[in-house]
C-alpha cells in the first residue's frame, strides 16, 4: 500500500482514538469498565489528574488536535495538494517526532510511576510509532535527511501561513477546552443520610460540616484523595469539620455494587483496616495502606499492624473473623444503594460533591458551607 495512504489511515486512527480517549477521560465513572482487564491492565491512569491533564485540559485533547493537524497534512500529501510537499513532509516528521517524545514520557509515567498499562494509551503508542516511521520514510524520499529538512524549515517557519493558522487554531481550541473542561464545584440538590461510626471518624464531632469519603485502598485516585485529607488536617480543617471514611472496594467479593472487579486485594485491605480501627488506629493504618498501595497482601497487613504497635493476637483473631468483613460489606452496601459509581466520592452534609479533586476546591467548598 502507498506510504502516504498508510500515513493518512494512521493519523485517522489517531483522531478516532483521541476522541474516544477524551470521552473516556470525562466519563470514566461510567465507561471505565470497558478497558478494565486486570488490576494492572486498565485505563485507571486517567484518574491521575496530575498526569492525565495538562493545564486543566485532558491530555487526549492535545493528542487529538495533533492528529487532526497531521491528518490534514497527510491528506494534502496523498492528494498532491500544494506545491511545497518537501516542506510539508518535514513538518509532518517534526510533529511526529514531538508526538513520539510525548508518548515516551507518558509511557514512562504509566509503566514506571503508576505501574499500570492503559489499553487505549498503548494503542496511541503503537499509532504514534507507526506514524513516525512512515513520516520518516516519506521525508527521506526527497533525498534529504529528515532532520536536515526540519532544521531548514525551522529557520523560516515564521514565514509559513500554515504554521500561523495552526498556531491560532491551537490557541483557540485549547482556550475553549480549558473553559469546557473547567468544573465548578457543586453539590447535589438532594441530601441523603450517611451513617458514620466513631472508629472511622476524625475531626470535630459537633462540626457544622460533615465530609464523607467513599474510598478504596487500591484505587490510585483514592490515594491522592487521602493525601488531600492529610493536607486539610495539616491546615487546621480537622478542627472545623467532621470527616467520615466509608469502605467501597472495587471488588465484587465484598461489594456487589462494584462496577468492575479489578482491585482484588481491596476487600482484604479494608478488613484489615477494620481490625486496626477496633484498636483505635484506623487513620494511622489507613495512611500506611495507601503508602504501600502497590504491595498489598496478607503478610503486609500484619507488618503494618506490628509497626503501629497493635495487639497482634487481637488483630489476627479479627482479620480471620466474619464480623470484620461484614463491616466492610455494610459500607459497600450503603454506597451501592446511593449509588456510588466511582472512587473516591465525596459528600458534604449528605450532598454529593461534583468538582475538581484538589485541595483548593475542597477548601473552597468547606469554607462556603462554614
Amino acid at each position: 500500500m502507498n506510504k502516504r495512504l498508510l500515513l493518512l489511515l494512521t493519523t485517522l486512527a489517531g483522531v478516532a482514538n483521541g476522541v474516544w480517549m477524551t470521552i473516556l477521560h470525562t466519563r470514566y465513572d461510567k465507561l471505565g469498565s470497558v478497558c478494565s482487564v486486570t488490576q494492572k491492565i486498565s485505563c485507571e491512569v486517567l484518574t491521575y489528574k496530575q498526569y492525565s491533564e495538562w493545564f486543566g485540559i485532558p491530555v487526549p485533547v492535545f493528542a487529538t488536535f495533533m492528529f487532526v493537524v497531521l491528518f490534514i497534512m497527510a491528506f494534502r500529501g496523498w492528494r498532491k495538494i500544494g506545491v511545497n510537499r518537501m516542506a510539508e513532509d518535514a513538518y509532518i516528521y517534526f510533529l511526529s517526532s514531538i508526538s513520539m517524545l510525548a508518548a515516551i514520557s507518558m509511557a514512562f509515567i504509566s509503566f514506571v510511576i503508576i505501574k499500570k498499562l492503559c489499553v487505549f494509551c498503548a494503542i496511541f503508542y503503537v499509532i504514534i510509532v507507526a506514524m513516525w516511521i512512515l513520516a520518516r520514510k516519506i521525508s527521506k524520499s526527497h533525498g534529504e535527511s529528515p532532520c536536515a529538512a526540519v532544521m531548514r524549515e525551522c529557520k523560516t517557519f515564521y514565514k509559513s501561513q500554515g504554521v500561523w493558522l495552526t498556531a491560532i487554531a491551537f490557541i483557540c481550541v485549547m482556550a475553549l477546552s480549558h473553559f469546557a473542561f473547567e468544573r465548578t464545584a457543586t453539590l447535589s440538590e438532594t441530601a441523603i443520610t450517611i451513617k458514620g461510626d466513631d472508629m472511622k471518624t476524625m475531626g470535630n464531632p459537633t462540626a457544622k460540616v460533615t465530609m464523607v469519603m467513599f474510598s478504596d485502598f487500591q484505587c490510585p485516585a483514592c490515594k491522592y484523595g487521602a493525601s488531600l485529607l492529610k493536607q486539610l488536617e495539616d491546615e487546621g480543617y480537622a478542627s472545623k469539620i467532621k470527616i467520615i471514611y466509608k469502605f467501597f472496594p472495587l471488588d465484587p467479593s465484598c461489594n456487589k455494587g462494584a462496577p468492575y472487579g479489578q482491585h482484588l486485594m481491596a476487600c482484604d485491605a479494608a478488613k484489615a483496616a477494620v481490625c486496626a480501627a477496633q484498636q483505635q488506629k484506623f487513620w494511622r493504618y489507613h495512611d500506611r495502606l495507601f503508602e504501600d498501595q502497590e504491595s498489598l497482601y496478607e503478610k503486609k497487613y500484619y507488618e503494618i499492624a506490628e509497626k503501629e504497635n497493635l495487639d497482634m493476637n487481637k488483630f489476627a483473631a479479627c482479620i480471620h473473623s466474619k464480623s470484620a468483613m461484614e463491616e466492610v460489606k455494610k459500607d459497600a452496601e450503603e454506597g451501592a444503594a446511593i449509588p456510588i459509581t466511582a472512587t473516591p466520592t465525596f459528600f458534604f452534609n449528605g450532598k454529593k460533591y461534583d468538582g475538581k479533586l484538589d485541595a483548593d476546591s475542597l477548601k473552597s467548598m468547606i469554607n462556603s458551607l462554614l
